[in-house]
């Protein structure tokens, strides 16, 4: 085997492996997950009326993760890109520029620096979103809490506004946005409304810094009910 070949040109092949070639093909061949994908459940509906929002698949290996993320992509005819947060480099950030990505969710100012370096080496601007750490409890488990100064995960807002400057800057950057995520088994919707607040007015900054935002992506996930808890509704949360 040539090891320098494409990591998904050689699954494509006659080498694919049996896990790959067994893979769900459809909604209806997934075994598991019926309280997502069961008919007339929130998933499925999603996915069948192409109106999939942004949505984060948590679990342990082996649950299906990665088949329902192919499995949204095949049925809105969406591209899908299989980017490890752990292993991705320089090739999976160039295959992504090539391929028109809407934009990277950048988590810190040394990723910015990779994603600029790339860019510029393919003579492009990619386009990209901080991640903000708004610094909002969301009154959730602390093992899923990803909003707070104390979660290792975005930018602090307190900075935000240094980092936005500098990536302005940046000749392979092009700023097309802000994101946030404080957290899953949110049982109320106060904190997401604090943390909308305060992002909003981080883009009042960034407009008036002469840094115009496109896109917002907001995050954070509606709680599910184990005993007695009481999560908002879809429509509250919207």
């Amino acid at each position: 085997m040539n090891t320098e070949s494409d990591l998904f040109a050689v699954l494509e092949s006659d080498q694919e492996p049996l896990a790959a070639r067994l893979r769900p093909k459809t909604l209806d061949e997934v075994v598991g997950q019926q309280h997502l994908l069961g008919p007339g459940k929130p998933l499925r509906h999603a996915i069948e009326s192409g109106n999939v929002h942004s949505f984060v698949l948590w679990g342990p290996p082996g649950v299906g993760k990665t088949t329902v993320a192919r499995l949204v992509s095949s049925y809105s005819q969406a591209l899908f890109l299989q980017l490890s947060a752990v292993f991705s480099g320089v090739r999976e950030i160039r295959a992504a520029i090539e391929a028109g990505i809407l934009m990277f969710n950048v988590e810190s100012p040394a990723e910015l620096d990779r994603i600029n370096a790339v860019a510029r080496e393919l003579g492009r601007r990619a386009p990209v979103a901080l991640r903000i750490n708004p610094d909002v409890d969301p009154k959730t488990h602390p093992y899923i809490s990803t909003g707070l100064k104390t979660a290792k995960f975005g930018i602090p807002i307190e900075r935000a506004l240094e980092d936005y400057l500098r990536a302005r800057d940046m000749e392979g950057i092009e700023i097309v946005g802000a994101d946030c995520h404080i957290g899953s088994q949110l049982t109320s919707s106060d904190p997401f409304v604090e943390a909308v607040g305060r992002m909003t007015r981080l883009i009042d900054r960034l407009d008036e810094a002469g840094i115009p935002i496109r896109f917002l992506d907001m995050g954070g996930g509606l709680g599910i009910v184990y005993a007695d808890e009481k999560p908002p509704s879809h429509t509250e949360y919207a």
